[in-house]
Parts: structure tokens; C-alpha cells; sequence
């Protein structure tokens, strides 16, 4: 949809002498126009005329266009009506990432990111989530780019990343097993027992390794931060339901949860 002659008059006339014009400037210059692909043809106007479309008007730029007050108050009602120019008038007041900040935050959500999957994997809840995950994926009633940061491109590829999810499921479900016994033993001795220290490193060491297993098929995000959800619901009801009691240690929805050092420590000061 072309733009009017009036318009194009109005803008030639406003543009004259200048090499850059704001898009704030712009939507002073013509809040008549809402339709979407005029606007983008005003953009392409000015374009072709030489003149830079800036996300705000620099100082040497700066131009005021007097409007009277039943103009200024129209002005605002379209911009709040017209979803595009609020858009645009919004982004130009918002002032840009640098480029050491976009690597900065980048950084900052990955080790986030890395940390969440650590905390979530090394315990109970977090390692079954995952489990019946790969159980999905190996009974073929979840396709794995839907469970998995992974690409199918070679014939084969998901043959053995069953396989291989085959083979990790096992060694793991024996980890769980194994840490729940250690985890019962832990309880019924006292603290300064010597066999403590032993039955920890177990425990440790089965948890890091699935950890690092787990982590290595990169589940996709939404799954991790649902499951992230659901386990800081059910500690959130523990504390509500027993404070620091350590009668939370009796709760089976603790011990279906964690092996780690949050229910050990359960009730300490």
C-alpha cells in the first residue's frame, strides 16, 4: 500500500538538509499512518534518500515539532492504538546492550543455566524426572529432538542414541538403588559415627556421576525448568507442613526427592 503525495511531501520537506531522522520523528511527522506496510514504505523513502532511520534523535539531529495541545493529546492516543509505533516509540528510549555486555550476560545465563541443571540433577527427584524421560524417548513415544539439544542428521543417530540411553539407564537405576540403601543406613547412625564418612563418599560420588551423565544429553530447557518448578512446590509444602522439624526425615516425599545434603541437614541450626 503506497503512502499519500501529501505525505511524501511532508517528509521530503522535513528531511531536507538532514542525514538522519529518529523513528519517534517520524511518527510526529505522520500519525495518521498506522497501516503497517506504509510505514515500512515511508522507511524505504527515506532510505533511498540517503537519510539514516536512528533508534533516537542525536543532538546535532535534533528538530521539535510544535504541536498545539488537542494535536499532542491525538498524537498519544494513536501511539497507544497503534501497537507498531508504541512499539517504536518504546524502543527508542530503551538504550542498546554494548557488546562486553552482551557477552557479560551471556556468560552469566550460562553458568546459571549450568548450576540450576547441577542442583536439580544431584538429587532424587531431578535424576527420576530425567529417567522416565529417556524411557519415553526408548519406547519411542517421545522423539528425542523433543526431549533432547540434539540433531538427527546421519542415518542410524537415533538408533544409537537409544541405545546408548539403553545402556546409562541401567547403570543409573543401580546408582539410585544403591544410594536409597545408603541413604536409609546414613539416617540410622549418629553423627560422629565412622562409617558416616565412607557411606557419604558413596553417595557422592554415585550422585556426581549421574549428574555428569545426565547432563550430557542436554534435555531441553522447558523440561528442566518445569521439573525445577515442581521440586521447589514440594520443598515449599515441606517447610510449610514441618518447619525445622526433623520429622520431615519420616516424610517418603523427601526421601523420594533428594539423597543430598538438604535432608541431612534437615532441622540443624
Amino acid at each position: 500500500m503506497e503512502i499519500t503525495t501529501k505525505i511524501e511531501k511532508h517528509l521530503m520537506k522535513f528531511i531536507k538538509g538532514r542525514k538522519s531522522v529518529s523513528y519517534e520523528e517520524i511518527s510526529k511527522i505522520a500519525p495518521e499512518v498506522s497501516d503497517t506496510e506504509k510505514f515500512q514504505n515511508m522507511l524505504e523513502l527515506l532510505e533511498g534518500q540517503g537519510v539514516e532511520i536512528k533508534d533516537s534523535t542525536s543532538q546535532e539531529d535534533a528538530y521539535t515539532l510544535e504541536l498545539d495541545k488537542d494535536a499532542q493529546m491525538e498524537l498519544d492516543r494513536r501511539k497507544l492504538d497503534d501497537p507498531i509505533r508504541m512499539y517504536f516509540s518504546q524502543m527508542a528510549t530503551i538504550p542498546l546492550l554494548t557488546r562486553e555486555e552482551e557477552i557479560y550476560l551471556a556468560k552469566e545465563m550460562e553458568e546459571a543455566q549450568n548450576s540450576f541443571r547441577d542442583l536439580l540433577f544431584s538429587t532424587r527427584f531431578g535424576q527420576t524426572k530425567a529417567l522416565k524421560l529417556f524411557q519415553l524417548i526408548k519406547e519411542k513415544n517421545l522423539f528425542i529432538e523433543q526431549a533432547l539439544e540434539v540433531t538427527m542428521n546421519r542415518k542410524g543417530d537415533r538408533q544409537r542414541v537409544r541405545a546408548e540411553l539403553e545402556r546409562m539407564t541401567r547403570i543409573i537405576r543401580l546408582h539410585l538403588k544403591n544410594n536409597g540403601k545408603d541413604f536409609s543406613t546414613l539416617r540410622s547412625l549418629l553423627k560422629k559415627d565412622p562409617k558416616r564418612k565412607a557411606i557419604e563418599d558413596r553417595i557422592g560420588k554415585r550422585n556426581s556421576w549421574i549428574v555428569k551423565t545426565i547432563k550430557k544429553y542436554e534435555i531441553k530447557s522447558f523440561h528442566v525448568i518445569k521439573w525445577g518448578e515442581e521440586l521447589i512446590a514440594l520443598i515449599e509444602t515441606l517447610c510449610n507442613e514441618y518447619g525445622r522439624s526433623r520429622k520431615v526425615l519420616d516424610d517418603p516425599r523427601l526421601h523420594n526427592a533428594t539423597f543430598d545434603s538438604f535432608a541431612n541437614s534437615w532441622g540443624k541450626n
